[in-house]
């Protein structure tokens, strides 16, 4: 017998033998249980978080949140309690709310507080849409028209300009482009009348608000809508018109609204000479106001990262409901949301930006004789103002100046 044989013989007995185990496959490790989520658990994990983190989660502080949560507890009755089951208390209901409009995924909440994802969105008895209606019958958004109230909000513009010519401003007005997914043709007339002139489905959000970034105006319309024609249709605009507004107070905004007496807008085109192109620069002073308080909204509720995806119906209220408790943070004092980046995962269509609803389609016409012009008194008076004084943009911004 060969020598070869000889050793493939003594081989296979000696992997034959049953002491050899660590020649086999090894078995799979033995499969642990973690404790399953149970909604006491994960309610009283809420209650143990962190203040830092309990902002960065919810965007509203520990005491602004229990403040909320006593002003719309009496219209939510407990939610799903019944056959001796302990039901969803309403502190549980507005902390999923309030993380779900900061961008949190309602499976992800339904998992962690232990509810069937089908109560989430459920119409009436459900988790979010109690609360976000309550949170909009409590929660104010109104321009108030007493003396005092009006000088507090020309106050709040006076620091963004040295000049006493643009003393008076009470509001800072413009468009905002909420995305949405395409409406369905059961819920609405005109599915083409949510396409926005930027090529996506959305609903445009005119808004005012004063120096501090706080709204006091908001309305919601189909995403083709220009400012031009939202402003012509709001309450705001009747109050012009029935001259319930002091003379000494105004509005501004860009463009796109029609130049009155009380609402104040930039001269257009190029070529406009050094007093309209200064008078110009201390305009956007004021105006920038509003663009960043549209950036704060989108910047702390991360629900409009991305397209919103419930119903068509439900779009003009979360927005409006966004815009409270975005004011709600200002008289807080939390005026700065957190961070982005950590709750950011760079999900496909995910876009923190800010869409203005510029017109961009307006015609030459339109943008040579300085926008849709009714009245030019002030905004006249005041250019003279500022060429008798010989004022002229600062150098450091002579490089957007269209003298």
């Amino acid at each position: 017998m060969s020598q070869t044989l000889i050793r493939q013989l003594k081989l296979i007995e000696h992997l034959s033998t049953p002491n050899h185990y660590h020649l086999r496959r090894p078995s799979a490790p033995r499969r642990t249980w973690k404790e399953p989520r149970t909604r006491d658990k994960g309610l009283k994990e809420f209650k143990q978080l962190p203040d830092t983190l309990f902002q960065r989660t919810y965007r509203v502080s520990r005491q602004v949140f229990y403040s909320l949560l006593d002003n719309i507890k009496p219209s939510l009755r407990v939610l799903g309690a019944s056959g001796g089951k302990k039901g969803v208390p309403a502190e549980l209901r507005l902390a999923m709310t309030l993380r779900w409009l900061a961008g949190g995924s309602y499976l992800d909440l339904c998992r962690e507080y232990d509810i069937h994802s089908s109560l989430f969105f459920r119409e009436d008895t459900g988790i979010i849409w109690p609360v976000l209606q309550s949170l909009d019958k409590v929660l104010g958004l109104t321009l108030d028209t007493s003396e005092e109230n009006l000088e507090n909000l020309a106050a709040t513009f006076d620091r963004w300009t040295p000049h006493s010519e643009f003393k008076g401003t009470v509001l800072a007005f413009d468009g905002w482009v909420c995305r949405t997914r395409r409406p369905y043709e059961s819920e609405t007339t005109s599915v083409k009348s949510y396409m926005n002139r930027k090529g996506f489905y959305g609903v445009v959000c005119l808004a005012a608000c004063d120096g501090n970034l706080k709204f006091h105006f908001w309305s919601t319309h189909p995403g083709s809508a220009n400012d031009s024609w939202t402003w012509s249709v709001s309450e705001l605009k009747t109050l012009l018109e029935e001259k319930k507004l002091p003379q000494r107070f105004h509005f501004i905004g860009d463009d796109a609204f029609v130049n009155e007496e009380q609402m104040m807008t930039p001269w257009s085109g190029r070529g406009l000479g050094i007093p309209k192109d200064a008078f110009n620069y201390f305009l956007s002073l004021q105006r920038q106001n509003i663009e960043r308080a549209f950036s704060r909204l989108v910047t702390r509720w991360g629900i409009f990262w991305r397209p919103l995806q419930v119903s068509c119906d439900k779009w003009q209220l979360i927005t409006r409901v966004a815009a409270k408790l975005h004011n709600v943070c200002i008289d807080a004092g939390l005026d700065k949301p957190p961070a982005s980046s950590p709750d950011f995962h760079g999900e496909e269509g995910d876009e923190i930006s800010v869409i203005e609803n510029h017109n961009d389609f307006l015609d030459p016409d339109h943008k040579r004789h300085g926008g849709y012009q009714s009245s030019e008194s002030r905004r006249l008076r005041i250019t003279n103002q500022f060429e008798d004084k010989g004022l002229q943009r600062p150098l450091h911004a002579q490089c957007n100046s269209r003298a």
